[in-house]
């Protein structure tokens, strides 16, 4: 990422953390500028690559993904949905696997004029034929098996694309990035 470079150029590396909702980002930044990400951890988010593979041939991440096409639904139809009745909907998308308190305070912030759109145009804008080649940086990836929206395919693949993988650490616990 250009724009990244003039904020660490004076520095001579970072360590660069991330979750699920920027699956995309931290391990692409890690993949172009190795020489400047001193390690990478990430909660909830396997490496793009392996991701992608996953959501193209493995069952359970196609189905942990259908909420993906639903956010990129033409006419901002997943808008009207969460912000019919009070935002109940948006209320049961975490599937009581977050605390309410985090609940109510991520609705009333998605409830402000245009921020849940801004959340569902990151979706909008997701390339599913981008890879990003795989990533050396020292790697601590957090994975929860029964996350939201990861399933074990591409959170066990990150093996593959992350020759600098320190640990994987897949907890029974419902750990998600949301």
């Amino acid at each position: 990422m250009p724009s990244l470079s003039p904020i660490v150029s004076a520095r001579k590396g970072f360590t660069l953390s991330g979750t699920t909702g920027e699956v995309y980002s931290p391990g692409k930044i890690a993949a172009e500028q190795p020489e400047r990400v001193l390690s990478l951890t990430v909660l909830s988010a396997p490496h793009t690559d392996a991701f992608l593979i996953a959501l193209r041939d493995d069952e359970t991440q196609k189905q942990l993904s259908r909420y993906i096409q639903f956010f990129r639904a033409p006419g901002r139809a997943a808008e009207a949905v969460f912000q019919t009745d009070n935002c109940a909907r948006l209320r049961q998308v975490c599937q009581g696997k977050v605390p309410e308190a985090t609940v109510e305070s991520n609705v009333l912030r998605l409830s402000a004029p245009g921020a849940l759109t801004a959340v569902l145009n990151w979706y909008r804008a997701l390339d599913p034929d981008m890879r990003i080649g795989p990533v050396t940086s020292p790697t601590l990836f957090i994975w929860g098996s029964q996350d939201l929206a990861v399933g074990e395919a591409a959170a066990e693949n990150t093996r593959a694309f992350v020759t600098g993988l320190t640990a994987l650490s897949a907890s029974k616990a419902s750990l998600t990035g949301w």
